[in-house]
């Protein structure tokens, strides 16, 4: 027992070294591990990508900590950020944040619901909404989970919004029988393929 003890306080140790050195060895350091946070509404909730401070937030491009996007076709959800695909043709390379490979989280999905929901421009059942198609894949493995929550938490909400979700990462098989739960949103699911390998993509 005292030796698993032990060998539990070495990995916490060895994980508090590894985020040291992460944050020392980056310009623009983040949390490398998620965790757990309260949220604007008080409630304990968790993050599957690493989390920004305000200070780390306050250092990105304005238009970067804009969470809600208006847009002719509706608004859009955009609070993860960073992506390790480096597809050229990516609008996120317009944001100013073309180096973040690292998936971040600036607030938690539920403070990012609730900004949504109660935006100027947000019409319960009629505003047209888009998750995470500015600046991350929706699809990769640890967004992925937080794009579930958001979709989850709008259904439990008896929205019947036209939601849209364009990925171009793979589907899992699971996927779409989780996906297939939601009952009151207009979802729809788009995938796209440009025909280039990840290899030729990630050099530009």
């Amino acid at each position: 027992m005292a030796s698993s003890f032990r060998s539990a306080v070495s990995f916490v140790a060895l994980l508090e070294m590894l985020s040291n050195f992460l944050v020392s060895a980056s310009f623009r350091p983040y949390s490398p591990v998620a965790g757990v946070l309260v949220s604007a509404r008080g409630n304990s909730v968790s993050t599957f990508v690493p989390l920004l401070s305000r200070k780390q937030m306050d250092w990105l491009p304005e238009r970067a900590r804009e969470v809600v996007e208006y847009r002719k076709s509706g608004l859009s959800l955009n609070h993860i950020q960073g992506c390790p695909l480096d597809c050229a043709y990516c609008i996120w390379h317009t944001y100013g944040l073309w180096d973040q490979r690292q998936p971040r989280a600036l607030m938690s999905d539920t403070d990012a619901v609730e900004q949504l929901v109660t935006h100027r421009y947000f019409q319960p059942d009629i505003t047209p909404v888009q998750i995470f198609n500015r600046a991350t894949d929706p699809f990769l493995p640890m967004v992925k989970r937080h794009t579930v929550e958001v979709l989850e938490d709008l259904d439990r909400r008896g929205l019947h919004n036209h939601v849209l979700v364009i990925a171009g990462h793979q589907v899992k098989q699971e996927d779409p029988l989780r996906l297939d739960q939601i009952k009151n949103l207009k979802l729809t699911l788009l995938f796209t393929y440009s025909g280039i390998g990840l290899t030729e993509c990630s050099k530009g």
